[in-house]
């Protein structure tokens, strides 16, 4: 086999980044070309990198193999079902769809053909989530805070924060404990936005074997935070998704006075440092999806992945808006 071609629909931030690491993949990959509806931006980004930029998409997905779709959420399912239709592998950036029922049909079309549909739930390629999930092998987790915070973006107008921000973290929690879910309370606010659309949220999942996970997703917060802590049983892991580090915190009995017929024992913490590879998370995503097309091997992140993260992604949003609703009719 020889260099597997791809292209990318979608030229926006997270577009462009895919159309860079391709590029930069050129042992690997062939980038065809890109296709974006801005067809401005489109041919400037070709030019920079000597692509092509094709006039329509049908047209750009007849000379793929596999695409990555970076396109606004609400157009995923019409640009999914379109390449697997002709055939195409897919990477669809997240959430999979906007709807569950999408989702379901984008995964039933994929079987029926044999094709790779990957996620792109990008926190399963950062070098710090991959060391944390060998971490816990051998522990007992209690509990997971995660908080991922942002500055307000006026360009985002078609998702609240849950679908934006917390989907990220919802994949994460799925992915190390699992999708028994006994319950889900959530709580939101809009601060910017439409007041449609929740700016802050703060979700409780509670897992059937007892692991309690706390979301908080912002958009409205001036610094960006991205950072986990998680407690075990025997220790407290701290995780800093953008610094790429984890510090580890345990409690350690000492041994005191010696010398003396009545020893005692004294608590220190004692701090370990977790080595962790500096590697970029999407060059990871990316040379996995290229890596499960040519062996035809599920990727890391599957369609059902995608399904069930926007399925908890929902529930939640489920329980902050009908709250709005209660509190709407309570004031009538």
């Amino acid at each position: 086999m020889g260099l597997l071609k791809v292209g990318v629909v979608g030229t926006g931030t997270m577009g462009r980044h895919h159309v860079r690491i391709y590029d930069s993949l050129h042992y690997q990959v062939k980038l065809v070309g890109i296709y974006d509806i801005d067809k401005y931006l489109a041919n400037d980004i070709a030019k920079n990198y000597n692509i092509k930029s094709f006039d329509n998409l049908t047209e750009l997905l007849n000379e793929c193999d596999a695409i990555s779709i970076a396109v606004p959420s609400v157009y995923h399912y019409e640009v999914a079902m379109k390449a697997l239709e002709l055939g195409k592998n897919i990477l669809i950036e997240k959430p999979i769809a906007s709807s569950i029922v999408e989702a379901k049909n984008i995964m039933a079309l994929a079987k029926s053909k044999g094709l790779i549909v990957q996620v792109g739930h990008i926190e399963r390629f950062n070098p710090a989530i991959v060391e944390l999930r060998k971490l816990l092998i051998d522990q007992k987790s209690v509990g997971i805070d995660i908080k991922r915070l942002s500055p307000f973006d006026g360009r985002i107008v078609d998702v609240d924060v849950v679908q934006d921000l917390m989907i990220h973290d919802i994949d994460i929690v799925l992915d190390l404990f699992g999708h028994d879910i006994k319950e889900i309370n959530a709580f939101g606010k809009s601060v910017f936005s439409d007041k449609d659309l929740i700016d802050y949220a703060v979700a409780s999942i509670q897992f059937n074997n007892g692991i309690i996970a706390n979301l908080t997703a912002s958009r409205v917060t001036q610094e960006k935070i991205r950072k986990l802590g998680l407690t075990t049983e025997s220790s407290y892991i701290d995780l800093d998704y953008m610094d790429k580090k984890i510090s580890i915190y345990q409690w350690t009995n000492m041994l005191e006075n010696l010398n003396s017929k009545e020893a005692t024992y004294k608590q220190e913490s004692v701090v370990s440092r977790v080595f962790v590879p500096n590697e970029e998370p999407l060059l990871n995503e990316l040379k996995s999806f290229i890596s499960s097309v040519r062996n035809r091997q599920e990727p890391v992140v599957t369609a059902y992945d995608g399904l069930k993260s926007l399925e908890i992604c929902e529930k939640i949003r489920g329980n902050i808006y009908n709250k709005e609703d209660m509190k709407n009719l309570i004031s009538l």
